[in-house]
């Protein structure tokens, strides 16, 4: 495997995953209503899923849906379906793109021949 075939897709890993935790702070930040805390280096979701036991004995309102552990988890959950489609996109369009490729030997305007001397004299043309 040559380098650039190794590093591309190292690359869009790395790329990838930072996106993906950015995403999952801000939506967490976001949910929590703490946007304050969203900042550099942008890892509040890593440093919350360290500890992410001890948030279903965090005392809160009866509201379930502001408890942070619920939130913790939508904030990862969201980034990851979106990552899933994007995925799944992509791969539809690589295959979209490569039977176009096999279909490039095809004509252009559809199946398409020679006109046959008939064809030709309707056509005005001379035919010998």
């Amino acid at each position: 495997m040559t380098r650039r075939r190794l590093w591309r897709p190292l690359a869009w890993l790395a790329v990838l995953g930072a996106g993906w935790v950015v995403t999952a702070s801000w939506l967490l930040c976001k949910g929590l209503g703490r946007v304050d805390l969203f900042v550099f280096p942008y890892d509040q979701w890593l440093q919350l899923a360290a500890c992410w036991r001890c948030m279903a004995w965090t005392p809160h309102s009866l509201h379930v849906l502001s408890h942070p552990l619920v939130v913790f988890l939508v904030s990862g959950l969201v980034p990851t379906v979106l990552l899933a489609m994007l995925g799944v996109m992509s791969l539809l369009l690589r295959r979209r793109r490569g039977n176009m490729l096999v279909g490039a030997t095809m004509p252009l305007y559809g199946q398409s021949e020679l006109a046959r001397p008939p064809q030709l004299r309707r056509s005005g043309f001379d035919v010998g």
